[in-house]
């Protein structure tokens, strides 16, 4: 039922009483709907004020609902709830339609942006604890739930008190200190561009997830001038002291190929995708066997990517794995990219797979390509001590009597899993990384237990990183080395997009090749290649007749 019998009264402080003083700890507005009274709390004087503003002006048109006793224009603020709730309730709706590293820059948008958005700061936790309280349980839907250390309990307890409401944040204030949140590094100092680009899209994002929730009217970031604030400004163009010129790119693969003995000669052919073939790492990674189209002796081939394997983390992944396999970025799923490459990456494509072959997968790119053994020799009239467990010992026994050995069967072991996988993962990582160039097997449960660890074992993008960082010096000159030139695996991309956009091929073709809008590939990727200027200093210079 609804009436036009409304009454609004003057707001009431509410007093609280410490050492002896009385100061205001709230603010209560207080109306009336057909003699049914209302009222609703705010922290702050200006909040109540804005309030109650509101109820007047909606009481001179339109009528109120007896029971909810808010006008239809207002009834989405009755359900309204705090920032962290409907952060909570976004990060639910949006965990399963997207892949995991979209869930990780979803959670650090909000992160970024929940410790700012509270009534006060009292009682606050470790602002650490706080984000491991945020980033590991609050915001991650699977885990939400999981037992928690008292700590990170009494975080998450203290920011659900403390949030603001969602309707705080049609104050303009409150939107400006988010902003400020985005755009501030946790060590007080000002963001790269991107990564505040990148928050405030996830703020935008669960603002607007708010006003279809009915939790806002409006979206208060759907107009930049309503908010006062500057954002940092975005320079889009890759600094081309980063962009290796081709001689540079080969330089670099060859001394790619000298580290270590097995880490670097496996990796060449992967930075040479990147580069000749303009493929982000997580493409590479992926690449198998059947996306290798044409791979002529002669003369260009083809590749046609399909899918990428990029390193989400396990706790952002569906399945729990450090890797997700998806789509290309940007492309309807199942679609593929056709991709011309040049002779020198057809060669080292076809010089790895005579190599190294490919995974049970077809992978072509893979830490583990298989262990070489080293037998010893008959061990004739040895007593030989077999602590192992009684279904191993007899085969063992009867192989040792074969080279003349005599066998003590002593079955006093079990075979036991670690305690956490991640046991197994740190002891293999040397092994997986390349750090070991021999690893001893003191029992097939030891063989075993590597095996299925590396099976399938895809490279991690720190990898890349540090096969690069020991390149380097053995490809560049000093000052180089110092220099941004060529220090991110990313680099070679940029390289290879920046070499055909100079050599004059039309940028439509480039950009389809490297999975790129023509608008992005001009605006991010059009830059000269390090030490290419003289070639157009000379075409400038014939221009002029000189």
């Amino acid at each position: 039922m609804k009436s036009n019998k409304v009454r609004v009264w003057e707001i009431r402080p509410n007093y609280t009483t410490r050492n002896g003083k009385r100061s205001v700890r709230s603010y209560t507005v207080r109306w009336a709907v057909a003699g049914r009274e209302h009222s609703e709390t705010f922290q702050r004087k200006t909040q109540a004020d804005r309030y109650k503003s509101r109820l007047v002006s909606a009481a001179e048109r339109e009528a109120f609902d007896v029971e909810a006793g808010l006008p239809d224009s207002m009834a989405w603020e009755k359900a309204a709830t705090t920032w962290y709730a409907l952060a909570c309730d976004f990060i639910d709706d949006r965990w399963p339609k997207i892949a995991g590293k979209g869930r990780v820059s979803v959670v650090e948008g909000l992160m970024a942006v929940t410790p700012v958005l509270v009534k006060s700061r009292r009682g606050a936790p470790d602002p650490k604890t706080l984000r491991l309280a945020l980033r590991n349980y609050a915001f991650n839907p699977p885990r939400r739930d999981a037992d928690k250390p008292d700590e990170i309990a009494a975080a998450l307890q203290w920011v659900a008190k403390a949030s603001v409401p969602v309707s705080a944040l049609e104050d303009a204030k409150t939107v400006a200190k988010a902003l400020d949140a985005c755009a501030t590094n946790l060590n007080g100092k000002p963001s790269k561009p991107q990564y505040y680009r990148r928050r405030r899209r996830v703020f935008y994002g669960a603002l607007k997830y708010a006003v279809r929730e009915k939790q806002l009217s409006a979206n208060p970031l759907a107009n930049p001038d309503d908010v006062d604030w500057k954002p940092p400004e975005v320079v889009h163009e890759i600094d081309q002291r980063r962009v290796p010129n081709p001689n540079q790119v080969a330089a670099l693969l060859d001394a790619i190929g000298d580290v270590g003995k097995t880490q670097g000669p496996r990796l060449v052919a992967l930075f040479g995708c990147m580069y000749y073939g303009m493929m982000r790492p997580s493409e590479a990674v992926y690449l198998r066997r059947d996306n290798c189209v044409s791979l002529p002796a002669t003369g260009w081939g083809t590749l046609e990517l399909e899918r990428v394997m990029s390193a989400a983390g396990k706790q952002w992944t569906d399945d729990g794995e450090v890797h997700e396999e998806r789509g290309l970025k940007g492309r309807a799923e199942g679609t593929r990219r056709p991709v011309p490459i040049p002779p020198e990456l057809v060669t080292l494509l076809m010089a790895h797979l005579d190599a190294y072959g490919t995974a049970a997968d077809g992978r072509l790119f893979r830490p583990v390509g298989g262990l070489s053994w080293f037998e010893t020799k008959p061990l004739f009239g040895w007593r030989v001590l077999v602590p192992r467990t009684k279904e191993q010992a007899e085969s063992l026994s009867t192989r040792l009597r074969g080279y003349g050995a005599v066998p003590d069967e002593v079955p006093t072991i079990s075979v036991e899993p670690p305690r956490t996988p991640q046991q197994m993962e740190r002891a293999v990582k040397g092994l997986v990384t390349g750090r070991y160039e021999w690893v001893v097997f003191t029992s097939t449960n030891a063989v075993r237990a590597v095996r299925e660890t590396t099976r399938g074992s895809v490279y991690q993008p720190s990898t890349l990183w540090q096969v690069l960082d020991k390149a380097r010096p053995k490809a560049l000159a000093a000052a180089q080395v110092k220099s941004p030139l060529a220090r991110k695996p990313y680099d070679f991309r940029h390289a290879g997009v920046s070499w055909r956009l100079n050599a004059g091929v039309p940028a439509v073709y480039v950009a389809e090749w490297a999975g790129h809008s023509v608008e992005v590939l001009q605006r991010t990727y059009a830059h000269c290649l390090d030490g290419d200027d003289g070639h157009w200093f000379a075409r400038m210079d014939a221009a002029l007749g000189r």
